[in-house]
């Protein structure tokens, strides 16, 4: 009996040793999409076509890449467990993606090789549009949420505290909100009516608890805190960085620029001292540049070569300005002008401020050009695909035509109105 058993074990991996490994490739053709067609972002493209395998396919990999590689929106696979498969699927294209070259990769595997073949296709992106205006008012301890689209304000909701800045994400069609001695960080998703995420507040602190809050270029809230800390968020509320301030000091308002690796800000002192003009490192925390300065910044711009700083000094405007190539911070100019409320960073291109005479105009240069005189918007935002600013004046609602030069008086009801958002498709 043990003989036979003994004999029938040397028989099964006499057959196991002897299996031969799979060399082969498996084949694979792909029919639909045609190479270098050109397709639509936000459609839903057809992938077709047929692999094969001497033993047998388990699965076909689809991904959308862009030019250098990296995968562009979700994968799909597709599972079979036959030699040869015919397939075909729906591939939806983003409708963030914007205009490019991209490929999509289609593999095919075997359960120990795969074959790949590649398609090269032009995306065009979804066209810019805006959706909906948002407007934020605040009395006491409750901030209101409005739908301003139709030029009447419209209801949306509300968040207790107090208020001290708002942001939207249009990918997310979040509005994010944000009180100042009381109230959470508040992430509303305006599709769904609900809150998507919060940030908790100290409860009636002797102190601001949130110093500041602002949206950077690439998406995210920056969101400063008395406990001399920034945290940056995305728009699930999911924190991404915390940089350390200055001991001592707290950020009043804060740049991110993750292009060029840098975070700038205001910082005050919590009792005496100098304003300081802080350059930090995004990815590691660490200082880069830091200078002592007497005005009190009220926004920031950016070019390919540096980061900008305005703020008021004795009855001026300073512009500061940070250097990527050497990593220095230098006042670059003083602008004779009356005290600066309010600034907008139209991504590389220019920065509209608002001050005591008027609102102006400055093209990342000396130049500065004046839109409105006399008239004073303590908040406002740009609507860049109708080239429209939208701003708030004496507790009234104006818009301002960046071609035409007019200014409309939009709306007003007696509310403190806060901030104003734009919402895009995209």
């Amino acid at each position: 009996m043990i003989m036979r058993n003994l004999i029938l074990f040397f028989l099964l991996f006499f057959l196991f040793s002897c299996k031969k490994k799979d060399n082969s490739l498996p084949s694979i053709e792909v029919y639909q999409p045609a190479k270098n067609a050109t397709i639509n972002a936000g459609e839903t493209i057809t992938i077709k076509g047929k692999a094969t395998d001497n033993i047998k396919i388990e699965h076909i990999q689809i991904w959308l890449k862009d030019e250098s590689g990296k995968i562009v929106g979700n994968s799909k696979t597709l599972y079979a467990d036959k030699n040869e498969f015919e397939f075909q699927t729906g591939f939806e294209v983003s409708s963030l993606t914007p205009s490019g070259k991209y490929y999509f990769q289609i593999k095919a595997n075997d359960g120990t090789n795969d074959k790949s073949e590649f398609v090269h296709v032009y995306i065009n992106e979804v066209p810019l549009t805006a959706e909906h205006i948002w407007l934020a008012s605040n009395t006491g301890n409750q901030s209101n949420l409005y739908d301003f689209t139709t030029g009447s304000p419209v209801y949306k909701t509300s968040f207790a505290g107090d208020f001290i800045g708002s942001a939207f994400f249009s990918s997310n069609k979040v509005y994010v909100n944000c009180g100042k001695h009381y109230g959470n960080l508040t992430g509303f998703n305006t599709k769904t009516n609900s809150n998507d995420w919060e940030v908790p507040c100290i409860q009636n602190p002797t102190f601001p608890y949130f110093t500041s809050i602002s949206k950077s270029i690439e998406g995210k809230i920056l969101v400063s805190y008395y406990n001399e800390q920034i945290n940056v968020y995305d728009a699930q509320g999911t924190l991404q960085r915390t940089i350390q301030n200055t001991p001592g000091y707290y950020s009043e308002i804060a740049f991110l620029d993750e292009e060029n690796n840098v975070l700038i800000c205001l910082e005050k002192p919590k009792s005496t001292g100098n304003n300081l003009l802080s350059v930090y490192y995004y990815s590691s925390g660490a200082i880069a540049n830091q200078m002592t300065v007497n005005a009190d910044v009220k926004g920031f711009a950016k070019n390919s070569s540096k980061i900008f700083a305005f703020g008021n000094e004795n009855n001026s405007i300073k512009k500061y300005a940070y250097q990527f190539n050497n990593k220095q911070i230098q006042l670059e100019q003083t602008i004779n002008s009356d005290s600066l409320f309010f600034s907008f960073n139209k991504v590389n291109e220019a920065t509209y401020f608002a001050q005591k005479n008027g609102l102006y105009t400055f093209i990342n240069s000396t130049d500065t050009k004046s839109f409105i005189s006399n008239k004073t918007y303590s908040y406002f935002t740009l609507d860049e695909v109708n080239d429209v600013i939208y701003g708030i004046r004496n507790d009234s609602i104006f818009s301002f035509n960046l071609s035409t030069k007019v200014e409309s008086f939009a709306y007003f009801n007696g509310n403190t109105w806060k901030s104003i958002e734009v919402e895009y498709n995209k």
